[in-house]
C-alpha cells in the first residue's frame, strides 16, 4: 500500500477498471466516495473545498481542506516543494445526517492515506499504528457514501511504483 491519488474525473485516470493500470502507473483501486466536484453548480453551500497539490520534483501529491497546511491555495503558486492544483472536490467539514467520516491516515510522515472504512486500516484512535503502517491522524472531512449516486465519486488509485518506502517518499509537508 503506497501513494494514493485521488480525484472526481475519471478522465485523469485514464481507466476505471479495477486493477487496470492508467495514466503515470496509478492503479485504479476503487470509488471511495461521493464528493462534490469543482463544477458543480448544486454543491451546498455548507461545502469546503478539498485541495490538491502535487510535489514539484516527483510523482506525489498532497490533500488538505486547510490549504494554511501548505500556505496557497491559489492554482500554480508553488509553496516550499509543493504546487496547488487548486480544489479537487467539496466535502462537509462537519458531519451531516447522510454523511460517514473520510479517515486520514500518514506512514511515519511518508504516505497519506484516506479511508471511509476504517476496518480498512483498522484504527481512528490518534496516534495508533494500524494496517501497512500507517497511522491514524484525523477525520479530515466528511463526505457520502460511495454509490449514493449523487454527487458524483472519488476514485481512489495507488501508483504501480510505491514497493518499498524508499520509491516513493510522501512528507506530508516539507
Amino acid at each position: 500500500m503506497g501513494h494514493h491519488y485521488y480525484t472526481t474525473n475519471a478522465n485523469e485516470l485514464g481507466t476505471i477498471t479495477p486493477g487496470a493500470t492508467g495514466h503515470n502507473g496509478f492503479k485504479f483501486e476503487h470509488v471511495e466516495c461521493e464528493v462534490y466536484g469543482r463544477a458543480d453548480a448544486n454543491r451546498p453551500s455548507n461545502t469546503v473545498p478539498l485541495y490538491q497539490y502535487k510535489h514539484k520534483d516527483q510523482l506525489r501529491y498532497f490533500y488538505t481542506t486547510r490549504w494554511q497546511d501548505v500556505g496557497t491555495y491559489v492554482t500554480g503558486v508553488l509553496m516550499g516543494s509543493w504546487r496547488s492544483e487548486g480544489i479537487a472536490a467539496y466535502v462537509y467539514s462537519s458531519g451531516q445526517g447522510n454523511t460517514v467520516p473520510l479517515y486520514q491516515y500518514n506512514m511515519t510522515g511518508l504516505y497519506q492515506f484516506f479511508a471511509t472504512n476504517a476496518c480498512e486500516i483498522g484504527s481512528v484512535v490518534p496516534g495508533l499504528v494500524g494496517r501497512s503502517g500507517y497511522t491514524y491522524d484525523k477525520v479530515a472531512a466528511y463526505v457520502l457514501p460511495k454509490y449514493g449516486f449523487l454527487p458524483g465519486p472519488l476514485y481512489k488509485n495507488e501508483d504501480d511504483f510505491s514497493v518499498t518506502l524508499i520509491d516513493i517518499p510522501i512528507p506530508l509537508l516539507e
